[in-house]
């Protein structure tokens, strides 16, 4: 199944290879960076999709996420430009919020397979999932905003200091810009396996690592635990959501 849905040009791609598992592969340009209509007409409508075929089937499951399969280089590379006109800037922010809220209480264990660069959004959308497998090759996760003079938005902040593993990394991501190595991230926990050199290497590590992890998503309150160790994340979520409705009703 490809998304959007009847649209001529495919950004998403997703499939189901066994019945306990889907694969969404994002196929959005050669950096798979994230947009408005990216985000409202294929991501969500996906993992909607998913949990739909889920809870008629009531079984195990696991979701992977990765980036194009036909290259090496991006898993995804944060967001396309935003345009200059308000109202533009906050749908894409109420969209990103809407798509990292709906991650944070998904009742299906999400697995990223980073098989290339992570970058700022990218990032973020890496750290939303419930595991991360990243590949082994040249690949780099940054959180750049500091070093191009973008604020981090409340949301973002909140899934950092959530994901990452302490406050030193905390600073070295979001006030220097690191950029960490595939090796410096499974040291730093940032991680949880590397997949090898190539995309094909890292799908076989998530693929594997899903059939570990399946069984969470059975009982069907994995999205409702995640809910509650992860409020903070939520609570932020929801008041930026509140605010940007209220600012867009003046």
């Amino acid at each position: 199944m490809s998304f959007p849905l009847g649209a001529a040009s495919c950004t998403l791609k997703l499939s189901r290879p066994n019945a306990d598992l889907w694969v969404i592969e994002l196929c959005h340009g050669v950096e798979n960076r994230l947009s408005r209509l990216f985000m409202s007409n294929a991501i969500l409508p996906a993992l909607q999709q998913i949990e739909e075929e889920w809870l008629e089937s009531s079984c195990d499951g696991t979701v992977i996420i990765t980036g194009n399969q036909t290259q090496e280089k991006f898993f995804c590379n944060g967001t396309i430009p935003v345009h200059s006109v308000p109202v533009v800037r906050e749908l894409m922010a109420f969209l990103l919020d809407e798509l990292f809220r709906r991650m944070f209480t998904y009742p299906i264990p999400i697995i990223c397979a980073m098989n290339g660069h992570t970058f700022a959004a990218g990032l973020v959308l890496a750290l939303a999932c419930d595991y991360r497998v990243m590949t082994s090759g040249k690949a780099w996760c940054c959180m750049n905003e500091v070093l191009f003079g973008a604020p981090l938005p409340a949301t973002v902040s909140a899934i950092l200091r959530a994901k990452l593993p302490n406050a030193v990394i905390l600073r070295k991501c979001s006030l220097e810009g690191y950029k960490f190595t595939a090796q410096d991230c499974l040291s730093h926990g940032i991680v949880d396996e590397l997949g090898g050199g190539t995309s094909s290497n890292v799908l076989e590590t998530a693929i594997r690592m899903a059939d570990k992890v399946k069984a969470g998503a059975k009982t069907g309150v994995w999205g409702l635990i995640k809910e509650e160790i992860y409020r903070e994340v939520i609570d932020t979520i929801d008041e930026s959501r509140r605010v940007a409705f209220t600012s867009a009703k003046l």
